[in-house]
């Protein structure tokens, strides 16, 4: 919701026309900033939410008037072993 709250309450009203955010998957845990750049599965589940929350979080984005980028890592999976914030083992 964050994301969203900015949307329409900075970002939209001070004219920006678009928003980047990190990854949506699945990623190792931890608090890290670079975790969300750990994927462990393409299940849109992530820190900042699961999938419906990224669509409501889209909606609300585009309806104040800004567009979002969703960065992504398709190149390669965690090398690590463990749990993702979803439950995925990898």
């Amino acid at each position: 919701d964050d994301v969203a709250k900015e949307c329409e309450d900075f970002l939209g009203p001070k004219g920006y026309s678009a928003v980047l955010v990190s990854p949506p998957n699945e990623h190792v845990t931890g608090g890290n900033w670079w975790t969300r750049y750990q994927p462990v599965s393409y299940n849109l589940t992530s820190r900042s939410g699961n999938e419906s929350q990224f669509i409501a979080m889209l909606q609300r984005c585009r309806a104040a008037g800004v567009g979002v980028y969703a960065d992504a890592v398709l190149n390669h999976c965690a090398p690590l072993g463990g749990v993702g914030v979803a439950g995925s083992a990898f």
